[in-house]
């Protein structure tokens, strides 16, 4: 196998590699070649690009965010890659990818490629074929179970399926008169930016990961969309829906606290996925639902107290291939890798007593 690691995309690596993703069940958007261009500027990491070809043709990619431990050694963090065409892939690829890591003194390395439901086990297989582990659940910083909504049969049959307190804050919301309508110029998203910086805010959520306004604009013109909800002319609330392979999938919500009787969320959504049942996505992709939503029975009843809101869209559960760590160089990763996580525990505890 031979890897290529570029520090940017040129114009020829950039269209192979879209090409291939655009033929993966596996893609996803943080594995995009112009996903790092679309976030704030950060000197917590920095991006590393990678092609796997086997036999002259390419077989994988990644886009692998770096982050400094100590020592000189880094962590990588592949955030739902390596992307490969089939599970079948995933051991040759993600060892060629450590390998070629290994040379940029990698220590450690994290990935969650984007398999889900069937495919899952294999996946999880192939990773630990590959001597990566699983990491433990209070670890897993991305979502390893999603809920997706289908949106087969158009309009009429994503209502029919909906529970009926769905339909019905729908309706109380259209009653109240909040008004949703498509985003259609830069100037009108860039408008939105103190909402979703004041809601953000408030619920002291970093915004390291979530492109600017403007640039989410520009991730939905292909397809997706960006939907605000306004009352009385004032925008209290807005949702980013994003292309995700052949998922629609939930980028950004925010929303004003007042009224606080009004029911904004469910119309923006009923608009989202009419949208994306038009644009011919196959679901939309709800942004996670933890792993214990799935199995423990006490925690699924508390869950759906809690996601009221999302289980209104009679959404089906699918579990992800979780965050695992592979070890790239050894002796640095038992000593360093161990040493962070240790870090972040005090850090975390140290938060929770505050």
């Amino acid at each position: 196998m031979k890897t290529i690691v570029d520090h940017d995309w040129s114009d020829n690596a950039r269209a192979e590699v879209q090409a291939f993703l655009d033929a993966t069940p596996a893609a996803c958007y943080l594995q995009q070649p112009d996903w790092p261009d679309l976030l704030p500027p950060s000197r917590r990491f920095r991006h590393m690009f990678l092609r796997v070809y086997q036999g002259g043709e390419l077989c994988g990619t990644a886009v692998a965010r770096l982050s400094p431990i100590m020592a000189g050694y880094r962590l990588a963090f592949l955030r739902r890659g390596p992307v490969v065409q089939s599970p079948n892939d995933l051991a040759s690829v993600t060892r060629a990818v450590a390998n070629a890591l290994r040379q940029h003194r990698v220590a450690s390395l994290v990935l969650n490629p984007r398999w889900g439901g069937a495919e899952r086990a294999r996946a999880i297989e192939a990773l630990e074929g590959a001597d990566a582990r699983m990491l433990p659940q209070n670890e897993q910083s991305l979502h390893s179970a999603t809920l997706l909504v289908d949106l087969e049969g158009g309009p009429d049959a994503i209502l029919a399926r909906m529970k009926q307190r769905g339909r019905r804050q729908i309706r109380q919301a259209e009653k109240m008169g909040l008004e949703v309508h498509e985003i259609s110029s830069e100037e009108e998203a860039e408008a939105l930016t103190p909402l979703v910086d004041g809601f953000y805010t408030a619920r002291g959520l970093g915004r390291e990961n979530l492109p600017a306004m403007a640039q989410q604009f520009q991730m939905t013109r292909r397809r997706g969309a960006i939907l605000a909800g306004t009352l009385d002319g004032r925008p209290i609330c807005a949702h980013t829906m994003i292309p995700d392979g052949d998922r629609a999938f939930w980028l950004m919500m925010a929303a004003r606290d007042e009224p606080e009787k009004l029911p904004k969320n469910y119309l923006l959504i009923w608009h989202a996925l009419r949208i994306a049942a038009a644009q011919g996505f196959r679901v939309y992709d709800m942004g996670g639902a933890p792993s214990m939503y799935l199995h423990d029975q006490n925690a699924a009843a508390g869950m759906a107290a809690r996601n009221q809101f999302k289980t209104a869209f009679a959404p089906r559960q699918e579990e992800l291939t979780p965050m695992m760590v592979l070890p790239v160089i050894p002796v640095a990763h038992a000593l360093l890798f161990n040493a962070r996580r240790g870090l972040r525990t005090l850090k975390r505890r140290a938060g929770d007593k505050a």
